[in-house]
């Protein structure tokens, strides 16, 4: 997460240098990657640096070679007038010296011209060595960050122009410890540019196996394995061609499916065991491979335990034990609050009318009041109480209901919090509060997670604030900070 890139897959988290992104919402590389494309010839300052070096070094080899014919011609043309043979030594010594020196000072600026062409050679050599180097390092760094965020067309095209442009054979990946560790941990294998390609080849297929398989499954009615094929292969590429030109009214079908089933699982997880065996019917007849015996099993065996308490309800208000008719009916009330029976029996339990009177009024003081909470934890006696006014009925069945998406919300809300998301968490109260402020357990839960997800939620409020205020730009910058 600090040297080289770290992916959490459960979550699909990228961590590298400190900062966090998202790998299935980032699609700054792939536009980037498809200007180039579309780009004309690079001209950019690096590369004409690049290629001035190249021709810099030719037109110094031009002039190193003319400076040194120069330097030799003077030599050559340079000779006094020697002396004769009866010249002394001093004067035939002193011949030899002021040649010398004529030669010398005609020659010193070519060589020392010579000398500067050189040098600048060198100098420009060393430059497109290290040029090479660096473009190398960093095309690899790009191979890898492709790997990475699961584009793994542009990796084949990448290896393909690496080696295509770097053809002395080394693929050896130029990484840190962390990447090297990584791959050796996942592959077995050194990291090279080979090995990329080779499991960019393998997701491909991967990816085209399981699209592959989600249309036959399709075509066969059985939902249930098929909605899990586009999940596993969007997981691995996101932005493969078959994942993308899926066509939408196949995705919809998978879409479709997935929305029933979580609405089965919270059917169950409030006990709304009407709801869920309609659910479960129309399973059996749109998904042929749909496993029904779990869900069959659990509502009926509610059906039937609430059945035995509502059975000891009604011998308990025969007998006149009120003590045990408010046990038996909470304890069918918390298996099966929506139980249609339960209507049935409410006009022989509250027979009585200021028994009933009495209960009808608390329950329009409580429904004045907003103090939906307490008819809720109250249920039981209100349901039998409004059993025979069908207007305070339809109200006692949209409290009831409300009151359930508001236990559902802090349900959602406390997973989240297991798996540490409190943002999560503020994120699910907070839609339902729009609607159910006056909730006093949903108003401390909001208050716990706003205090947990403080940096999350000042960034939302500061983005929302904004936007009244018309900025867009400004309100946009913080949407995205908070995302």
């Amino acid at each position: 997460g600090k040297d080289a890139p770290f992916l959490d897959p459960g979550s699909e988290i990228m961590i590298w240098d400190s900062e966090h992104w998202n790998i299935t919402n980032n699609r700054l590389f792939s536009a980037r990657f498809e200007k180039y494309l579309n780009a004309e010839a690079e001209n950019t300052a690096a590369d004409v640096r690049y290629q001035r070096l190249v021709r810099a070094n030719e037109a110094l080899e031009t002039q190193r070679r003319a400076a040194q014919w120069n330097a030799e011609v003077t030599a050559q043309g340079t000779s006094l007038s020697k002396p004769g043979q009866k010249a002394s030594k001093a004067e035939q010594d002193q011949w030899a010296m002021d040649t010398s020196m004529k030669r010398t000072t005609a020659m010193q600026p070519y060589v020392t011209r010579l000398a500067e062409i050189e040098a600048l050679t060198v100098a420009n050599k060393a430059k497109r060595e290290l040029s090479e180097v660096q473009t190398k390092l960093e095309f690899q760094a790009l191979i890898v960050q492709f790997f990475l965020q699961r584009r793994f067309q542009h990796v084949l095209m990448a290896t393909q122009f690496y080696r295509a442009i770097f053809g002395e054979g080394d693929t050896t990946l130029k990484v840190g410890n962390d990447t090297q560790k990584l791959f050796a941990s996942t592959t077995g294998m050194p990291p090279t540019v080979s090995v990329l390609d080779s499991l960019a080849r393998e997701a491909i297929h991967d990816v085209h196996e399981g699209v592959e398989a989600y249309n036959f499954l399709l075509s066969k009615d059985e939902l249930e394995s098929a909605t899990k094929r586009p999940g596993e292969a969007f997981a691995i590429g996101e932005f493969m061609p078959e994942i993308q030109t899926l066509p939408r009214d196949r995705k919809r079908l998978a879409l479709a499916f997935t929305q029933q089933t979580n609405q089965l699982l919270s059917a169950l997880e409030v006990k709304d065991y009407t709801l869920a065996a309609k659910l479960v019917h129309g399973f059996e007849a749109s998904a042929k491979d749909f496993a029904n015996s779990k869900a069959i099993a659990a509502i009926e065996t509610a059906k039937t335990v609430s059945a035995m308490h509502l059975a000891k309800a009604k011998n308990a208000a025969v007998s006149g034990d009120r003590a045990a008719l408010e046990a038996e009916l909470e304890e069918t009330t918390e298996i099966w609050p929506r139980n249609p029976a339960l209507a049935d029996l409410s006009t022989m339990i509250f027979s009585q009318t200021d028994v009933q009177q009495k209960a009808l009024m608390d329950f329009d003081q409580l429904l004045s009041q907003h103090n939906y909470r307490q008819i809720y934890d109250d249920q039981f006696k209100y349901i039998s109480a409004t059993a025979t006014v069908p207007k305070r009925q339809a109200q006692l069945k949209k409290v009831l209901a409300d009151m359930q998406t508001v236990e559902m919300a802090l349900l959602r809300s406390q997973e989240i919090v297991k798996r540490g998301d409190y943002a999560g968490a503020w994120e699910t109260v907070e839609h339902a509060y729009k609607d159910f402020s006056d909730d006093n357990k949903l108003n401390q839960a909001r208050a716990t997670f706003t205090t947990e997800a403080a940096d999350f939620v000042r960034t939302l409020r500061t983005a929302e604030q904004l936007e009244d205020k018309h900025q867009y730009g400004s309100t946009l910058a913080w949407y995205l900070k908070a995302q």
